[in-house]
This record gives structure tokens, sequence and C-alpha cells, in this order.
């Protein structure tokens, strides 16, 4: 009994001399390199994990990380509205921790500071914790140290503290195991559906079900997952990767590379800009990945290319229906985006009283084209809306089409964009037809 007290008392003893050593060496960074407030705040939460609102506020201790009442308001308001940190409750107690975008922008900050080798140094003490850790469930589940590597980098994210997920704490280990496996760098070595995942390692379906609807779809860690969905032997299948992670980073940068050149030699007249010319660029970006990326394996060449046109489909979606027109320079890409958008407003399903819905009959076909409602904001413009509403009953809508496009270089106005769109589905269907 003395014995086991004696070394419960040396462990407490150790804890605190580490967490002194810790404090001690966050002030001498935070003195040293002048940190504002706000890096102060993310740095404290990247160093001592999960505070709350009193730990940085409470004068009494006045810790390395003290900072006003009014200071850590304004701050931490910024660094959650820029999710980089992540703001959970406990009754009526406001937990902090800071969120993987957030440790990459630390990380950034840090390295411009000189200090690569502090952030080595704390990285590989994390990762040693995190490996003890987890060594058990490692050695029991995992036996690919491919698979070991996407777990780490996972588990170290996604915690059990995190107040939504607290019913799956006993489970977690394995629910992220699920997406360690379903990872594209692995396939086809390794792909589990969500049926086999669940009778393989005995986990119910609606936790899966809830994990993946918090961490993916509500994305309640801020990680920005990527899905690929793919039928293998006619089961379905997921495949996910991080947006910034290494592999989401490549993809990313690719896209915006590719079609960075593709706008431009459109608008340069070197090619000419058509369905055909657009999905080509698409399946340049898809060979790039595979063949000189070596980041996907052959066999997802089609699901990449359908993937890429979801990821256009969402963006091109959001920036519409969020009217975030301020993201388009209209006088030198407004042409292209127009005409990439004009694909977006097919056949989908929404509330009548949100968009328009209308009807395209020709000889062997009927479409419909779904249209924001959205009204005209100027009411100086009123009489050129109405002069370019007649030149499109009358189906003169290349002139229609110049109109707007003076109209929007001029006034970034949402209605015109709008129109114009609309009316770029006609011209379309009337090509086709």
């Amino acid at each position: 009994m003395r014995t086991n007290l004696k070394l419960f008392e040396t462990q407490l003893f150790s804890m605190g001399t580490k967490n002194n050593e810790k404090l001690e060496n966050f002030s001498k960074i935070v003195v040293e390199k002048d940190f504002s407030s706000r890096e102060k705040i993310l740095f404290a939460l990247y160093e001592f994990g999960r505070l709350k609102r009193k730990d940085f506020i409470d004068f009494e201790k006045r810790l390395p990380y003290y900072v006003t009442k009014n200071t850590f308001d304004r701050h931490i308001r910024i660094l959650i509205e820029k999710q980089l940190v992540l703001r959970e409750y406990e009754g009526p107690i406001h937990i902090y921790s800071i969120t993987f975008s957030g440790i990459m922008k630390l990380k950034r900050m840090l390295e411009k500071l000189n200090l690569d080798r502090y952030i080595m140094e704390m990285e590989e003490k994390k990762l040693i914790d995190l490996i003890e850790e987890k060594s058990e469930f490692i050695k029991k589940y995992i036996f690919d140290d491919d698979i070991i590597l996407k777990f780490l980098e996972l588990v170290n994210i996604i915690k059990s503290d995190n107040s939504r997920l607290s019913d799956l704490k006993p489970k977690l280990d394995f629910l992220i195991l699920y997406l360690a496996l379903n990872h594209p760098q692995l396939y086809p070595r390794y792909i589990l559906s969500e049926e086999d995942f669940i009778k393989k390692y005995n986990i119910k379906k609606w936790e899966l079900e809830y994990f993946l609807e918090k961490v993916i779809e509500e994305d309640i860690y801020y990680l920005n997952f990527y899905k690929i969905s793919l039928s293998v032997k006619e089961k379905d299948m997921n495949l996910f990767f991080m947006k910034n992670s290494q592999v989401g980073i490549i993809v990313e940068s690719t896209i915006n590379s590719h079609l960075k050149n593709f706008i431009y030699l459109v608008l340069l007249e070197k090619i000419q800009y058509n369905l055909e010319t657009h999905r080509q660029a698409y399946k340049q970006i898809v060979s790039t990945l595979i063949e000189d990326y070596n980041l996907f394996p052959e066999d997802l060449r089609d699901v990449l290319n359908h993937f890429l046109i979801e990821i256009e489909r969402k963006t091109m979606f959001d920036l519409i229906e969020k009217k975030n027109f301020s993201q388009i320079s209209f006088s030198k890409h407004f042409p292209i985006y127009l005409k990439l958008l004009t694909k977006l407003y097919r056949f989908e399903e929404r509330k009548k009283q949100e968009y328009d819905i209308v009807l395209i009959s020709g000889e062997d076909f009927d479409k419909n084209f779904i249209f924001l409602k959205i009204e005209n904001d100027e009411p100086k413009l009123n009489s050129v809306f109405k002069e370019i509403n007649k030149l499109r009953v009358n189906r003169n809508f290349a002139e229609a089409i110049n109109k707007l496009e003076k109209i929007i270089e001029k006034y970034p106005n949402s209605y015109a964009f709008n129109q114009s769109i609309e009316i770029l589905c006609l011209m379309e269907d009337d090509n086709a037809a």
C-alpha cells in the first residue's frame, strides 16, 4: 500500500514538473518572439490542449497565456470564425481546442519565427505519447504500416473529449480506423463497405452513421474531408481524405493550376470552350494525379473524373446560393465562369418559393432548368432589363448576353448574373437541338 502511494506521489510530482517546464518554455517563446494576444491564445491551445475561458482570464493565477476578458472574447471570436479554434459546451462552461487548420496555421507562423526545431521536438513528444496511448489497439487490429500512419494522423485530431462524440467513446478508435482504411492511397489493397466494416468490428450501424454525419457531413472538427464514392463488386464504397492533408493539398493545387491554364487559354482564344474541352481539362487533371504524381491507382481514373465534376457542382452551388459574387472577377473571368455554371442548374430538386422552374420543350425532349429567384436591386436598370427580356423572348440570345455582360462589368449585379446563366442554358439547348 505504501509502495503504491509512493509511486502515485512520484507520478504527480513528475507531471507537475513537466507542466511547469512547458509553462516556462511557453512564456519564454511568447516574450522573446513578441506574440500577439491572438497568437498567444492559439499557441496555448496547441501546447496545453483543451482550455476553459477561465484559464485564460484568471487574473489571480496569471498564467503565461493570461489575457483580459475583452481581449480574449474579441480574439477567440475571430479564431472560431476562421475555423482555427473549436468551441464546445459542457453545461454552462465553454471549452476551447485548436483545430487541424489551427495547427497548420500555427506551424507556418512558428516556422517564420525560426522555431522549426521546437515544432519538431513538440511533434515528436506528442507522437510518442500518442503511440503509447494507442499501442494496444494498434497491435491488436492494425497490421500495415501505411494504415497505422493514417490512423495516427486522424486519432491525433478526432478525440473523444468532443461533447458531440462522447456517446461513441468506447468505439471511437474503430470508427477512426474506418476512415484510415478507406483512403484512396490504400485502394485497392484495403477498402471496406460500411456493411462489411460493421460486421468485422462489431460496430452498430447507427454508430458509424452518426460518426460520419458529425465528422464528414457536419465537419465538427473543420477537417474538410473529400469523399470519393464508387462501387466495388456491386457494393457501395467511399474513400476519404482531408483537404489539408498532403494528398488534399496536392489535389487542390493540381486542380487550380490546370483550371487556371484552361481559363487563360479560352480567354486568349487558343482553344474553344465547350463541354468537351471542359471535360478534357478534367481528364488532364486526373492523368497528372495518377501518372505524374502516382497519387491514385489507375483503377480510380473514371471515379476521379466524376469526383471532379462533383467538386465543381458543389463549389459553384455554394457560390451562387450564398450569393458570394465578390469571389468572381467579372471583367476578366466572367464569361468562362458563366459557362461553367450553366451545367449546374439541371434536374435539381429545389423549393419552389426559392427557385423558378422553367420547362424547356424540344422535338424529342423536355428539360427542367432551375434558377435562383433573385430580384433586381438596381431600379435605374429596370428599363435595360425590360429590353433584355424582349431580346430573350425573341430568342436573340447573343445580343441579350452582350448587354448583360456590360451591366456586370459596370455593376456586379446578382440579378444580371442570374439572367445570363438562364440565357446561356437556353442557348446551349438551342445548339443541342
